[in-house]
């Protein structure tokens, strides 16, 4: 029985891979590709908070830290309050909120959908202040 058989190829993987890397292991965890998504969302989270407006993000970190332990809040609550600035990236405030879900400032508790209209109803994290 050859490796394909045993372990089928995912289907998110597309042909090119397929064809680029015929023996390759990602149907059994391939550690390589495992560190590679992790270290490409650090460096685009890093991206994203390097490239906004660093005064607004620390107004940003003063508004969440201000919150009462327990409090629930989401990226709209921030944005209603603080406003955006039209050269910040709105990946920046998702990236904000993991650095200080990290830290242990805040943790995510649900989802919810957006209430401003130019957020078409998305869904978004609901974050409580630890």
């Amino acid at each position: 029985m050859t490796a394909e058989e045993l372990y089928p190829y995912p289907p998110e993987r597309d042909m090119y891979d397929r064809i680029r890397y015929p023996r390759h292991a990602h149907y059994i965890g391939c550690h390589f590709c495992a560190d590679f998504d992790r270290r490409a969302k650090e460096a685009a989270l890093a991206a994203a908070l390097n490239n906004g407006d660093q005064s607004w993000q620390r107004r940003a970190m003063l508004w969440v830290e201000a919150k009462d332990p327990g409090h629930q809040f989401t990226a709209d609550d921030l944005v209603g309050d603080l406003g955006v600035p039209e050269w910040i990236s709105t990946n920046a405030i998702g990236a904000l909120f993991n650095k200080m879900a990290k830290g242990g400032t805040i943790r995510a508790v649900g989802y919810t959908t957006a209430k401003r209209l130019s957020s078409h109803s998305r869904v978004l994290r609901i974050w409580q202040r630890t």
